[in-house]
């Protein structure tokens, strides 16, 4: 009798109401914790010249002051063009929920300070400049473990493929941002790549699977 009881109890706990009870609820659901994006300046959002760019609107271009890495003391005055639409992009990162905004790029601190106030830049999570890069032969390359976070959730948006070299899978590549194209639309496109990513809970096997094959895990024996 005990056992017949047993079993219509488990009975009405498997197709009666009692399976709602046991599913899990959004709110007991872990929440995911923020999807961190990595962004590079040169050549992905901004690009500095000695000339003043042309087809460009006055918005995309201002002079920064900037120092030669040689013997001249003297400074120089660049023109820096910023790719169409990267203010608002960076405006959009910067307000959305559930992401937080890092910087990692190749130039040196001096020069990349100058990039990030223009952009909005200067109070993001952390910003990784030259120093924090990684010597690879002769080009230098990017390491994500350097911000301490779960690579699970971080993305670097950049525009050289040596920079995923050590973590293929947290790449998204963009074409080269060279301060000619007034009507690029290629921010638009990553704002769209980082909203599918927003909810996922591992990024890596989504971004791995844009990323060209010679870009991949392929260059890792390489690194030995």
């Amino acid at each position: 009798t005990a056992f017949i009881a047993g079993a219509a109890l488990m009975a009405s706990l498997r197709d009666g109401p009692g399976l709602a009870f046991f599913a899990a609820s959004p709110s007991t659901r872990p929440r995911l914790s923020p999807l961190l994006v990595v962004l590079d300046l040169d050549e992905t959002l901004v690009h500095a010249t000695l000339c003043r760019p042309s087809n460009l609107g006055p918005e995309q271009e201002q002079e920064i002051p900037s120092w030669l890495p040689s013997r001249l003391a003297q400074p120089k005055v660049d023109f820096q063009a910023t790719g169409k639409g990267a203010r608002d992009f960076v405006s959009w990162l910067l307000r959305e929920q559930g992401v937080e905004v890092a910087v990692y790029t190749a130039g040196t601190e001096a020069y990349a300070q100058q990039s990030l106030e223009q952009l909005g830049l200067s109070g993001v999570s952390a910003a990784l400049f030259r120093d924090e890069c990684v010597p690879f032969g002769l080009p230098i390359t990017k390491d994500l473990t350097k911000l301490g976070r779960d690579l699970s959730r971080v993305v670097l948006v950049d525009n050289a493929r040596r920079s995923f070299w050590l973590q293929p899978e947290n790449g998204l590549l963009v074409s080269d941002w060279k301060g000619r194209n007034a009507t690029d639309s290629e921010l638009e496109r990553v704002r769209e790549e980082l909203l599918k990513l927003l909810s996922v809970e591992d990024v890596r096997p989504l971004l791995k699977a844009q990323l060209p094959v010679s870009d991949g895990p392929s260059l890792l024996p390489f690194l030995a």
